[in-house]
């Protein structure tokens, strides 16, 4: 279930939330002590509509102390450090930002583009679906040119895939 994290409610859990943060010596990132994920992020459990959520510490850090995550947009650590919360490390961005931080940084897992055992596309032929989308070229005809979906053509366009690609 997806919970809506509102200032209102950052406000109402802040006091136990702020208790399960660690500021250590000569570290500049705010290190979460509670329960995490399997991914190494911090997890805060709120009860809401009768029912426990699990929500990312550093989303609900970054409503706390920031404002709202405008809709769409995903909460990324500028210290990539998966259990800090601290909201100067935070900022909003795309699933495409993130990705990009991901293979730019180093921390990507496995083949980007054209290297993954699986690619039907080249560089190249991505940054050819970029170009003919930005001509009204509409998704199923870019699709049949590739004999790929449409949906894939639109993630490709929207930079949720290929993101590494200018």
């Amino acid at each position: 279930m997806a919970l809506t994290i509102t200032r209102e409610l950052a406000r109402l859990v802040s006091p136990r939330f702020l208790s399960k943060i660690e500021k250590r010596p000569g570290d500049p990132c705010w290190h979460w002590t509670g329960n995490k994920f399997r991914d190494g992020y911090g997890a805060f459990k709120i009860c809401a509509n009768g029912r426990a959520v699990n929500v990312g510490a550093h989303r609900l850090s970054y409503v706390l102390h920031c404002g709202l995550i405008p809709e769409g947009l995903v909460v990324r650590h500028s210290c990539d450090v998966r259990d800090c919360v601290n909201p100067v490390h935070l900022l909003v961005g795309t699933v495409a930002d993130n990705q990009r931080d991901m293979v730019e940084r180093g921390r990507s897992v496995g083949f980007p583009g054209e290297t993954h055992p699986r690619s039907r596309l080249s560089s190249r032929s991505v940054r050819f679906i970029r170009f003919l989308s930005d001509f009204d070229y509409t998704h199923a005809e870019i699709a049949r040119l590739y004999n790929i979906s449409p949906a894939q053509i639109g993630k490709i366009v929207r930079r949720e895939q290929w993101a590494h690609l200018d």
